[in-house]
């Protein structure tokens, strides 16, 4: 942490974004609003910033401020052609369900699966969509693609997991 304290008093490009991505896995929810805050003056640095903001918001269970700020992050990125940040729509389809937006949030889960197929969160929360929607077999079919895209111990033991979870009373009360 010290380096990099060091690059943003220096004011090296990014360093303010990695002193936030720090706080906020640190959980230093309001010191990573402030570095995202001084990483919005760099114009490269915006739609990362906002990105940062958002996840901020979300984990404050502060979702329609998450939404804003996912949205100003793709908006931004759209205008000046830069690359939207990693996991961008692994955290916007998180940040639809969460507003009601099941729409949306399938469709960003679908992006994040086509962009990485290898993240198998991002299936099993959109399973977790058409579950909840009454799509039983819409479910099975992704985790069964899940698995096809990650032939791994892990994951099938994730799937087993997962399915049984879901065939628990737990499992079905978050699904009405």
């Amino acid at each position: 942490m010290p380096l990099a304290q060091f690059a943003a008093s220096h004011d090296a490009p990014g360093a303010e974004l990695l002193l936030g991505e720090i706080a906020l896995a640190r959980g230093e929810l309001p010191q990573a609003v402030a570095h995202a805050q001084n990483a919005e003056r760099d114009a490269a640095d915006r739609p990362h910033a906002y990105f940062l903001e958002a996840r901020v918001a979300a984990a404050r269970h502060d979702y329609a401020s998450a939404l804003a700020m996912i949205e100003k992050c793709a908006a931004t990125a759209r205008a000046t052609g830069a690359s939207l940040p990693a996991r961008f729509h692994y955290v916007a389809g998180d940040v639809y369900a969460h507003s009601g937006r099941a729409s949306d949030a399938k469709h960003e889960l679908e992006a994040e699966i086509a962009s990485d197929p290898h993240d198998v969160q991002a299936y099993a929360d959109l399973a977790l969509l058409a579950w909840i929607a009454g799509d039983r077999g819409a479910a099975e079919q992704t985790i069964d693609a899940m698995i096809r895209a990650n032939p791994t111990p892990d994951t099938r033991a994730f799937a087993a997991r997962w399915r049984e979870k879901a065939s628990s009373s737990a499992f079905g009360r978050v699904a009405q």
